[in-house]
């Protein structure tokens, strides 16, 4: 087994990119896993980048204590690196839940790291993405879902994964953005609270889109009709 640190450069740019590896054969072909070193492949193309071995190693602990002693040594320079410590391999099956937590927070905590931050302190603030930029990533997106749809058995895998995954977090958001409303009757005083818009409109056999645009100020009846008519005299508002 061969250990050894590495250094990816962009000559287009000079921004580089530090990490280590260990591996049987040194030319398996291996050309780093940063997320935004990635990217910038991507952009500019593999062959303008140029990889350079640094050092070799008899252990992986020597060759991950050259690597931590890399990336602080370059913390504020501009590089494609997003961490400072020498994880390395696949963290989704490195970490339990707890680990990555910690993992996560310690990025969002390091003022170099892009992640986590907001406002003026987000490096898309003030900016936007070209429409070349979206159409290229739309046209990625659809050709990756074709090639997935290409093959039963890594799409019923994705399905598996994804759809229960997603239909959990449209009801957690449903639960969030849930808003109380009163309704009150105009005639006799009568007020009843509903958990939500959506209730209320079935309460009252309304779309839940009138009621809407009924608690906004400023709102007029403009048509007649059975639902219009009830709010003739119902009124609603959020809690």
């Amino acid at each position: 087994m061969y250990y050894y640190t590495y250094k990816i450069t962009n000559i287009k740019t000079g921004q580089f990119y530090h990490g280590s590896h260990k591996t049987p054969d040194t030319n398996d072909g291996y050309f780093g896993s940063g997320i935004y070193l990635r990217r910038a492949i991507k952009v500019h193309g593999i062959e303008n980048f140029r990889k350079e071995i640094i050092e070799y190693f008899p252990t992986e602990e020597l060759m991950r204590l050259k690597e931590r002693e890399l990336l602080l040594q370059h913390k504020f320079d501009k590089t494609y690196n997003l961490k400072y410590a020498a994880c390395g391999g696949n963290t989704r099956i490195c970490y339990n839940n707890k680990r990555k937590k910690e993992y996560i927070d310690k990025l969002i905590s390091n003022p170099h790291s892009p992640i986590g931050k907001k406002g003026s302190n987000n490096h898309m603030f003030g900016k936007s993405r070209s429409k070349q930029w979206c159409s290229d990533r739309s046209v990625n997106q659809k050709a990756k879902m074709v090639e997935l749809k290409a093959d039963p058995k890594k799409w019923a895998d994705w399905r598996s994964k994804v759809v229960p995954r997603s239909i959990l977090q449209c009801k957690q958001m449903g639960i969030l953005r849930r808003k109380q409303v009163k309704s009150t009757n105009t005639k006799t005083h009568e007020t009843k609270l509903f958990p939500s818009i959506k209730d209320a409109a079935k309460h009252f056999s309304i779309s839940h889109q009138l009621i809407g645009r009924a608690i906004k100020p400023g709102f007029k009846i403009k048509r007649c009709g059975r639902s219009n008519a009830i709010l003739q005299y119902i009124r609603f508002t959020l809690v």
